[in-house]
């Protein structure tokens, strides 16, 4: 009960996604200053979870890991770029050896605010585990978990990179070199003259789509 206010959700039974752990100077000279008070999340794991826990900071800041007897893990790349599927695979065999060492053991996730990225590890690992069938079914469940919706708590580049991880669990390969669009060929574009483009812009003369009612749609 004494937790109830802290940003803390358990999306399973042991991976637990929480916001970022806020502390006052000099334990982190950090530039966000809303989110869980730091010390009452390291008393909160310590409490529950003593000896048990380790934090993943997938955010692009540090703190005093001194706090959580030094159990984190940093896996940080920024929010809004798709996760890279290199680090997504690190955070995840991370987390599966740190739970399969200890039947005890929780991870803990947190990014900047608790969502995109957070929301992305959480539910590959658990597609990974196996308690759902791919990344996209769990992501909904852990966004569900979070008191959000998949579109509310991911951008789109994110769940792309959610079924590319389902795309290399099922044995398809990544191509190793990247593909670079180089030209782009149009064919059969009409010549419209600048006289004839700025009257159809007006809605102006007859033929399809101009006077009348159809010249004032957008």
């Amino acid at each position: 009960a004494k937790y109830d206010a802290l940003d803390i959700t358990y999306v399973s039974d042991r991976v637990i996604v929480m916001g970022f752990p806020v502390f006052k100077a000099p334990h982190a000279p950090t530039r966000i200053t809303r989110g869980n008070p730091g010390p009452v999340v390291a008393r909160c794991l310590a409490d529950q979870h003593a000896g048990h826990f380790m934090v993943w900071n997938l955010s692009e800041d540090v703190y005093d890991y001194a706090l959580f007897d030094n159990q984190v893990m940093e896996m940080r790349f920024p929010g809004h770029p798709a996760p890279p599927l290199g680090v997504l695979f690190k955070v995840v065999t991370a987390m599966a050896s740190w739970l399969d060492a200890d039947a005890d053991n929780v991870a803990v996730i947190h990014c900047m605010t608790g969502r995109g990225r957070s929301v992305v590890a959480a539910a590959c690992y658990l597609a990974w585990a196996g308690e759902y069938t791919s990344p996209m079914e769990s992501l909904n469940a852990v966004c569900e978990r979070r008191g959000g919706t998949l579109e509310g708590l991911t951008i789109p580049s994110q769940r792309r990179y959610a079924s590319y991880f389902s795309f290399v669990v099922d044995g398809v390969k990544p191509r190793a070199a990247p593909l670079v669009l180089r030209r782009v060929l149009v064919n059969g574009v009409p010549d419209v003259s600048v006289g004839e483009a700025v009257g159809a812009a007006g809605g102006g003369g007859g033929g399809p789509g101009g006077g009348g009612a159809g010249g004032g749609e957008a």
